[in-house]
């Protein structure tokens, strides 16, 4: 059963059968009584549990010709898993379509704003089945003199309709959102829609499955959360969760959820009727008190903000106790999904995705994306998701605010030798960036105004903290954040960077992705990623929003 919640249609099964008994103990090769099977009894067992046997074969024998130092063999078993053992998934009928409420005091009006065109392909065709409801009557003002835009996955008969691109929202007065919840947006820093927020919302709120591509620091955060939440707001605050987003690290999980909070007081103001309950939040992630975290999913969330694995482990837990957990789920938005179907996590978003209902609007967000990912991503969506891709087509468009300077070494020179040169080249530029003299351990004042901060990319956890003593030896403060470090001293460095207290952070690819950290100025990759994907998001963490510039 616990295989069955990850696996996409099978389960391997590999045991080590030793040859002799005096093997019997030192091998690891036996089930939860001590006790050891032949192939025999192996497939007498599947065959009285119902499991299908797909395969079986062996894998190696030791110790000569396999890495066992004992005498043994080790066979598998491939079984196809059986229907009744996958997680129910449940039909969300009727939810989300009833309409908003009147939430009153919303002004509409339009107006311009600079924009730049989103690039958006609409799907040719679709699945049938079930639709999620077009709520752009009910959240969307029309413009003087423009039609509102035809459904993109409209179809008459067998044959789909001319497809026409949604409007875009180029002001945030065309939405009619709540006073309370606008004044929120722009203390959020919001003022206008970004080119991805335009772009999207429209979709999202036409209840299309949507695959959003815009380079780093162009607002894709608010775009999923407003829609979700606008959602959540027009099918009544279901006590159940209604949206899910998954991203890949606790970070971005912290920040993802940090932003919701600070919408929702806003919207909970203004939801000014009995029949709505106020949308609350849970964040989910690996390393913190799994007591705590059960506890925010029995007592009902409107949305959980959750990394995959951690989620996995306690839906699993609740549906064993008889309570599951996503069934109502409408909305699943997958954050950096490219990242996490990259890392193997393609399984455990699949056994997630299973649990939520028949009926649902998935939503991919990422500054980079390739066509092996989309392939694998349309398994998620119920038909050819629409693709939004903001600036040139590509997938690693980088961000043009950010200047960009390369420093090489020579390969003649022995690795030592490289090293210490990097290093000391390290120490001038972020002298040079941030104002602090590190040469000869002297801190002088410049012309910089202090408010510089740098993030130092490497690759290993160790390198990391190494790196992080060498530059305390040379009076620069810095701290690191990777994957070893406890989440409070994780959460502790990175308040202090936002806060201006250290102004570097060295940091491994736990910091690489969709986290947004204020008034970054540079952006050192000391060793360059495996792929350009990754040193995309890298330098993404400066040059953040609209205006922002870096280097």
């Amino acid at each position: 059963r616990e295989a069955a919640r990850v696996s996409r249609g099978w389960i391997l099964i590999a045991e080590d059968t030793p040859e002799d008994e005096k093997d019997r103990k030192s091998t690891r090769g036996h089930d939860c009584k001590g006790t050891f099977h032949n192939g025999a009894a192996w497939r007498a067992t599947f065959q009285r549990l119902k499991l299908r046997l797909i395969h079986e074969g062996p894998l190696w024998t030791g110790p000569k010709n396999g890495p066992s130092p004992y005498k043994c063999a080790r066979n598998y078993y491939i079984l196809e898993v059986p229907k009744w053992l996958c997680p129910p998934t449940a039909s969300v009928g009727a939810l989300g379509r009833a309409p908003c409420c009147a939430l009153g005091g919303c002004t509409a009006d339009t107006g311009s704003n600079s924009y730049q065109p989103a690039e958006v392909e609409l799907p040719e065709t679709v699945e049938e089945g079930g639709e999620m409801p077009d709520l752009r009557g009910h959240w969307i003002v029309e413009s003087e003199g423009e039609d509102m835009p035809l459904d993109p996955h409209a179809a008459i008969g067998d044959q789909p309709s001319e497809t026409v691109q949604p409007a875009p929202l180029l002001v945030f007065e065309r939405l009619r959102l709540p006073v309370q919840l606008r004044r929120g947006i722009d203390e959020q820093g919001f003022i206008a829609p970004t080119p991805v927020q335009a772009a999207a919302i429209p979709v999202a709120l036409a209840g299309k499955d949507l695959v959003g591509i815009a380079q780093t620091g162009s607002g894709k955060t608010l775009a999923f959360l407003l829609s979700a939440l606008l959602r959540t707001v027009s099918a009544g605050v279901p006590k159940e969760t209604f949206s899910l987003v998954l991203a890949p690290t606790r970070e971005l999980v912290i920040q993802i959820a940090t932003c919701a909070q600070a919408l929702l007081p806003a919207l909970d103001e203004d939801l000014c009727t009995d029949q709505h309950r106020p949308i609350s939040v849970a964040s989910i992630w690996g390393g913190s008190p799994r007591w705590e975290q059960r506890r925010q999913l029995q007592a009902g969330a409107s949305m959980i903000i959750a990394t995959p694995g951690r989620l996995l482990d306690l839906v699993c837990e609740e549906e064993d106790a008889g309570r599951p957990l996503l069934a109502l789920v409408a909305v699943l938005v997958l954050d950096e999904g490219d990242r996490m179907l990259e890392e193997g996590l393609g399984d455990q978003l699949n056994a997630l995705a299973r649990r939520t209902a028949a009926v649902r609007q998935t939503l991919f967000f990422s500054a980079t994306w390739t066509e092996d990912v989309h392939r694998v991503a349309r398994g998620f969506c119920r038909g050819p998701p629409v693709l939004v891709r903001i600036g040139e087509a590509g997938s690693h468009t980088t961000n043009r605010n950010i200047l960009q300077q390369v420093e090489v070494f020579d390969d003649d020179e022995s690795e030592e030798e490289r090293e210490r040169r990097k290093l000391e080249r390290l120490l001038v530029l972020l002298d040079d960036a941030l104002g602090t003299s590190t040469r000869d351990g002297i801190q002088a004042k410049t012309e910089h105004s202090g408010k510089e901060k740098a993030i130092v990319f490497c690759m290993t956890k160790k390198f990391a903290d190494s790196l992080v003593d060498h530059l305390m030896k040379h009076s620069v403060v810095a701290s690191a954040i990777h994957g070893n470090k406890a989440q409070w001293e994780r959460l502790r460095n990175l308040d202090d960077f936002a806060h201006g207290e250290t102004r570097v952070l060295v940091a491994t690819d736990v910091l690489g992705r969709g986290i947004d950290l204020p008034d970054v100025t540079h952006v050192f990759v000391y060793d360059f990623p495996g792929t350009i994907q990754e040193y995309t998001h890298r330098i993404g963490r400066t040059a953040r929003g609209l205006e922002g510039h870096g280097k």
